[in-house]
């Protein structure tokens, strides 16, 4: 199940909400247990006895490793079990889903083709499941240092936990959350009408980055990263990378805004995932902006573990534990060369503006520093975008013009719907910069100069945000809708 699909929107969130702020506080925990449920089963059914079995045993580690001595062998071996199983499994579903057609065409086949095609209806990752294991692991962390306290005895409350993996608003592609900061807010999720209020209009503008630009943008990305050298001109190759770019930012960011409206609905405060990402000035700078949750992630658990390894070594030990780190990040999102690539530059890039070389970054002047770090952004993309190494190649050099397509296809020939497109791309453009921020301020400063009230403004923003939500439900209507791109990472 989607958020943005008419399923969800006409008829799961609606009576969902409504019966959940019918119920009794200390029974709204329950109902969100059975929602995220329904949901999850609904939109990812083929898995979801695997998702049960990773649960308990997530859990009975957990439970477990909070009864453990802190810091002692049986801990340590606890840690390394979690590790093992949830790292395993994740790392087996990743690469049985990138590289399902040579393993079943070379060991399955030959042996038995009916169980060879059965298996490969399951060659996808999961609904959310690197979120899930990520989530596992920050928790296992989290007991080992002592940061989780339960009370005397020890012990994790079931349906706490199960809500902390497994919240229908955040379990399709995050934000990741800590046990710590979530656990509290479970206990007795309370809700007023400014929560909802302010929800509701966090949920309708995700809903509008996602329906009136990503999707909007997405037909003629798909159509361009088809094309072969022989059809790919340098101004397609531009016009596909720069779409993808704030296709996948509105897409990723607009899903974000629609699970936190949704938490505020539920009382519940998810921590936030970007930041005008492309204003960044530097790589590093551009990973305190995007996927804000992922980057703190692998932060505290695998750099800062591995810098307290490096005490008392040079600084190129630090910039290998970068590279593992995006190496890591990489791999996360897929066990592919292009995942590897892109990440690993990401890092190389990183470790280059810590790095004596890399100072002159920091004194040059501010736009040569958004250049920078837009271009390595966009290199990126490419890498992140091809179905493979020789696509993301072919694509390089339609970009630099170093080869011209032999037969272009006549650009009428790509799926664009009228002037949608374009205004798609041009808003999008537009709205990567902090423009909210300074609209709000300019919207203020106005009233101020002018003597408006407030709730004249205030009745502006609203009528703004049902007019966002007619265009978006309207566009649903008539041409379907399209799953978020993060959901099968």
């Amino acid at each position: 199940m989607n958020f943005s699909s008419p399923t969800f929107l006409f008829y799961f969130l609606p009576v969902f909400l409504s019966l959940y702020w019918l119920l009794p506080v200390s029974l709204r925990p329950w109902l969100l247990m059975v929602g995220s449920f329904i949901f999850y089963i609904w939109g990812d059914t083929l898995y979801t006895l695997l998702i049960l079995v990773v649960l308990i045993v997530n859990y009975l580690l957990a439970q477990r490793l909070l009864k453990a001595e802190k810091g002692g062998l049986k801990s340590k071996r606890l840690m390394a079990l979690g590790l093992l199983v949830n790292i395993g499994l994740l790392a087996a579903i990743k690469l049985y889903a990138a590289y399902e057609h040579v393993l079943i065409t070379t060991l399955l086949i030959p042996i038995s083709p009916g169980l060879a095609q059965e298996l490969g209806w399951l060659a996808y990752v999961p609904l959310g499941y690197s979120f899930i294991t990520f989530q596992a692991l920050a928790l296992m962390f989290d007991i080992q240092k002592g940061r989780i306290q339960t009370g005397t005895p020890a012990r994790l409350n079931p349906l706490h936990f199960i809500l902390y993996l497994m919240m229908f608003p955040k379990v399709i592609a995050g934000p990741i959350t800590r046990f710590g900061e979530l656990e509290p807010q479970l206990k007795a999720p309370k809700v007023n009408i400014d929560q909802v209020t302010a929800g509701m209009g966090r949920f309708i503008i995700g809903l509008a980055k996602k329906t009136l630009i990503a999707d909007q943008l997405a037909p003629v990305v798909n159509a361009v990263f088809a094309l072969d050298s022989s059809q790919l001109t340098t101004a397609y190759a531009w016009l596909g990378l720069i779409g993808f770019s704030l296709q996948l930012y509105f897409d990723f960011s607009g899903y974000t805004d629609m699970a936190l409206g949704i938490g505020q609905m539920l009382g519940l405060k998810l921590p936030e995932n970007f930041d005008s990402p492309y204003i960044a000035t530097s790589i590093a700078n551009f990973w305190r902006r995007w996927h804000i949750s992922l980057s703190n992630w692998f932060r505290d658990y695998l750099f800062y573990p591995l810098e307290r390894i490096r005490r008392g070594k040079t600084n190129y030990w630090q910039y290998g534990n970068i590279l593992i780190v995006f190496l890591a990040t990489g791999l996360w999102h897929g066990v592919t060369i292009n995942f590897i690539i892109w990440g690993l530059l990401h890092g190389a890039a990183i470790a280059y503006e810590n790095s004596p070389l890399g100072g002159w970054l920091k004194k040059s002047w501010i736009g040569i520093q958004h250049l920078y770090a837009l271009f390595i952004i966009l290199l990126g993309w490419v890498f992140f975008r091809s179905g493979s190494l020789s696509q993301a190649m072919t694509t390089l050099r339609a970009l630099t013009g170093f080869e011209s397509a032999t037969s272009p296809i006549p650009f009428e020939r790509l799926p664009i719907t009228g002037g949608l497109f374009w205004i798609a791309l041009i808003a999008g453009l537009i709205l990567c910069l902090p423009v909210g921020e300074w609209l709000s301020g300019r919207i203020r400063q106005t009233e101020s100069t002018l003597g408006l009230s407030f709730l004249i403004g205030q009745t502006g923003s609203k009528l703004a945000l049902i007019a966002l939500l007619i265009l978006s439900l309207v566009l649903i209507a008539g041409a379907g809708f399209q799953a978020a791109l993060y959901a099968r990472f």
